[in-house]
């Protein structure tokens, strides 16, 4: 293992555990473990999430890389100002989850929706969570994706650096499933209290993640481009 892998490894991983502590996520998977089929459809999701979350990475990575040798763009150029545009964007989101905290605290649609949903449903539900429809999701994966095209490693180590961002990114869908299959009756008056919580402090939570991760990227960002 070289101090390259090592070194995208630890900027990979905050993007994922950002991802992981996402109160939608989080919320996604408890409503799922509620739902009628919950030991089906817990997994479904889970898997859904995972997929969604590897297909994005390694088009990132592989988009970006092309993009590189396709135009001849100078790669530590592409990193900072993408990361900077990258930061900019979740800078912006961040206000506006801030605008929200005061809003009352409500269930969306699709969320309710989601106790009634089949197998396929639920799978469907995470690879389309995971950052298809979630534009925050779409913005760490692809920061991750610029970390790792430029890390300079082979096509394993880069793969190897796509799992393990998939993995800890899928950490906050992966502990309560396990929590609820393994918990018993207890675990669902915990995930339920779990569930009230994050729907309660979702903007708050989501404005303050967001805001210190742009302020992280935009200043790297900078940083390249004066470098």
């Amino acid at each position: 293992m070289n101090i390259n892998f090592v070194s995208a490894l630890t900027e990979i991983l905050p993007y994922a555990l950002l991802i992981a502590v996402s109160p939608i996520s989080l919320i996604a998977i408890i409503l799922n473990l509620f739902s009628v089929r919950a030991r089906q459809n817990g997994p479904a999701f889970l898997v859904g999430w995972v997929l969604g979350l590897g297909l994005i990475c390694a088009a990132a990575v592989v988009l970006i890389e092309a993009g590189e040798e396709a135009y001849g763009v100078s790669p530590s150029l592409l990193e900072s100002v993408g990361r900077s545009l990258l930061g900019a964007v979740l800078l912006l989101a961040a206000w506006q989850q801030w605008k929200k905290r005061q809003q009352a605290p409500s269930t969306p649609k699709w969320m309710a929706a989601i106790e009634s949903f089949s197998p396929l449903k639920a799978w469907a539900a995470g690879l389309l969570l995971s950052g298809i429809t979630n534009p925050k999701n779409t913005v760490l994966i692809v920061a991750a994706g610029i970390s790792i095209s430029h890390a300079g490693l082979s096509a394993v180590d880069s793969a190897l650096l796509i799992l393990l961002f998939v993995v800890g990114a899928s950490l906050g869908v992966l502990i309560p499933l396990l929590y609820f299959l393994i918990g018993g009756k207890a675990a669902k008056s915990v995930l339920k209290i779990w569930q009230i919580a994050l729907i309660k402090h979702n903007a708050l939570v989501m404005a303050v993640m967001l805001l210190i991760f742009g302020s992280l990227l935009i200043s790297k960002g900078l940083r390249g481009l004066i470098a």
